[in-house]
């Protein structure tokens, strides 16, 4: 997976170098509450909620066509995850909980370039570095899970260099809970296995800076 990303990274900046325009964005939107729940049998479950929140970063953007870019963005959301599981007897926890998105994406703009209203949708794919916390022993850990998303919104042009963005957007996380990581005070487990994937609702925008804001 590192090797991905440092190819996608290296794709990115040789593009940066031809393209047309340049962007940096800004983000922060809030994301909503994610019950999630997951039933094996009496001894192995676990049902509760990752905590909505900020969700914040940034991304760099570069143009590869006509009305076509492509993005490179860090996104991270800080939370807790209020949860009850079997381990050895049932259990009830506040977990700390942080995700930490590395995505490339596609975005798709309408309207003219030049204009002072651009809409947009777009998809995202990467990774997700989950880090959680079980004050239970203050037992941690650290999970990379496989992360997709949609996006869609607009930028409105301030001037010719800066833009404000609203956005609204859709992130999966596959298999981002589960015991064999999330659990066990001790720094070890036993009893959990199952595992449930993350679906999470955003919506907030941010700010856009163009570089090369004389090519529109």
């Amino acid at each position: 997976m590192k090797k991905l990303l440092t190819l996608a990274l290296l794709l990115l900046c040789t593009a940066t170098v031809f393209a047309q325009q340049v962007k940096l964005n800004g983000y922060a939107s809030y994301v909503f509450d994610d019950n999630i729940n997951s039933y094996y049998n009496n001894t192995s479950y676990f049902n509760g909620k990752i905590k909505g929140g900020l969700l914040y970063g940034a991304g760099l953007e570069v143009g590869v066509a006509y009305n076509q870019a492509l993005e490179l963005s860090y996104l991270r959301q800080s939370t807790t995850a209020p949860f009850t599981y079997y381990d050895k007897g049932p259990q009830s926890v506040d977990f700390g909980f942080a995700s930490n998105f590395i995505l490339l994406g596609g975005t798709q703009y309408f309207g003219k370039p030049s204009g002072q209203f651009n809409g947009f949708l777009g998809w995202m794919a990467g990774v997700d570095i989950i880090d959680v916390n079980n004050p239970n022993g203050n037992y941690s850990n650290t999970a990379t899970k496989f992360a997709w998303g949609f996006k869609g919104g607009g930028d409105y042009w301030l001037s010719d260099a800066v833009a404000l963005k609203i956005q609204v957007q859709f992130l999966s996380v596959t298999h981002a809970v589960g015991g064999a990581y999330y659990y066990g005070p001790s720094g070890y487990y036993t009893g959990v296995t199952t595992v449930a994937s993350m679906l999470q609702f955003g919506i907030g925008g941010g700010l856009v800076y163009r570089f090369n804001s004389g090519k529109r």
